[in-house]
């Protein structure tokens, strides 16, 4: 592994690679190894992937790295949702814990 200090413009090379400059670690430029639900090889990106596994916003989260298990937050109606498998090849939310009513139950399937 070649490790380079630009010291006079403020950078750290690896392998060829910049990352870190002077305002800060470049993520992009940043290799990791993919493991669990992270698929992607760079820093960046898996930050990004990790994300978007869980999602705190009024509207309904779409595309993205969205995949069965995702969780979905909704504060106005203080729902919890996870994106799930609901007919075959169908996947959408389901309320798994809200503020007020009934949640959905869960099968967890024969032990």
């Amino acid at each position: 592994m070649a490790i380079e200090f630009d010291y006079q413009n403020q950078k750290i090379i690896v392998n060829g690679k910049e990352i870190i400059d002077s305002n800060g670690v470049i993520a992009s430029n940043v290799n990791i190894s993919s493991h669990g639900t992270v698929t992607v090889n760079n820093l960046q990106d898996a930050v990004e992937q990790l994300a978007d596994q869980f999602y705190y916003t009024e509207t309904t989260p779409v595309g993205g790295y969205l995949r069965e298990g995702a969780l979905w937050y909704k504060a106005s109606t203080l729902t919890l949702s996870i994106y799930r498998e609901i007919s075959p090849s169908v996947f959408g939310w389901t309320p798994i814990s809200t503020g007020t009513g009934d949640s959905e139950t869960l099968d967890g399937g024969a032990y």
